[in-house]
């Protein structure tokens, strides 16, 4: 559940975590629930999702910088401080757009390196719930 997630974020933030290992946990869970939002907010719900976000954002950061490189060349050949200074504006501009796409490319990346061995590890919850599951059943 996200709201006990949270909860139990507050707590891990507010505690004082001497131990490096404790510290090296809270980062964990912080990160892991940055990647769970992240997944909700762009509704990816299989790597393939996340894999076509990662292409799309790839495409839309190529396709600015293009723009940004095109505003670049004309600030070079301005002829007026004024041309030279939209240029420059444009060029500021795109750059925040591309900012947060690069974020979010690192961030889909970090989370598509990771999937193999979250699978992995679900898979192996997932038979050991099983064989819980046939034990009780067996002893009925």
């Amino acid at each position: 559940d996200v709201c006990s997630s949270d909860l139990l974020l507050k707590e891990v933030a507010d505690a004082m975590l001497i131990s490096p290992e404790m510290r090296h946990a809270a980062k964990d869970i912080k990160q892991f629930v940055a990647d769970y939002h992240f997944l909700t907010d762009n509704q990816i719900q299989t790597t393939d999702d996340l894999a076509v976000t990662i292409d799309e954002t790839k495409a839309k950061i190529a396709e600015l910088e293009e723009k940004r490189s095109k505003a670049d060349n004309k600030k070079r050949r301005a002829s007026t401080p004024e041309d030279k200074e939209k240029y420059k504006a444009l060029h500021k501009e795109i750059t925040q757009e591309i900012t947060p796409l690069r974020k979010k490319l690192k961030q889909a990346e970090d989370i598509l390196d990771k999937s193999p061995h979250l699978y992995e590890r679900l898979q192996k919850e997932h038979q050991a719930e099983m064989k819980k599951i046939r034990t009780i059943q067996r002893s009925r």
